[in-house]
């Protein structure tokens, strides 16, 4: 009896491996649509905003001239077109170097309020229990300062200096 080489076992275990390789791709591809990976829950917003300034603010609202000055950190805004923004969905970094130490000025979403549209400047009032809020002070250069909207970087400013604002607001 003479026996001939017979090749049926490598088909079937060709075929069960190609079957395993497409189902594993399949379940990856939906597995990666199901998480939402590479997606954004909110578009980004079609608007251009550019940073005016960052102010180092001291009113007074005392009567009579008398010296009680309270320390207010801002940036202004400018939103030059497209669509008003909700201020409660900005958050912001503030990046600045004080005698050799880098310091991250981190500003959270819900940390500001209303909104701004195309066309308007507002200043915006920053949480005065922020971290390292007390390294803005007048004069001292800010590296950079990154504002996102969501996820979205919206605006970015490099190399300016901090203003400062005094104002007396009291009246009788």
């Amino acid at each position: 009896m003479i026996r001939t080489k017979s090749e049926d076992a490598v088909s079937p275990v060709i075929g069960v491996m190609l079957m395993l390789v497409v189902t594993i791709v399949i379940a990856a591809v939906v597995a990666v649509f199901a998480s939402g990976v590479g997606m954004d829950a909110e578009p980004a917003p079609a608007t251009a905003v550019d940073v005016v300034d960052i102010s180092d603010g001291y009113y007074d609202n005392t009567p009579y001239g008398y010296a009680d000055w309270t320390v207010e950190h801002s940036v202004t805004l400018n939103c030059l077109y497209g669509d008003t923004l909700d201020l409660s969905k900005i958050s912001m970094n503030i990046f600045m170097n004080r005698y050799g130490i880098e310091y991250i000025i981190e500003i959270p979403q819900k940390s500001i309020d209303g909104t701004i549209s195309a066309g308007e400047t507002k200043k915006l009032l920053l949480p005065s229990d922020a971290s390292n809020i007390d390294m803005i002070s007048e004069g001292y250069p800010v590296e950079k300062i990154v504002i996102f909207y969501g996820n979205h970087k919206i605006a970015e400013k490099e190399h300016m200096t901090v203003s400062c604002e005094y104002r007396v607001e009291y009246t009788e």
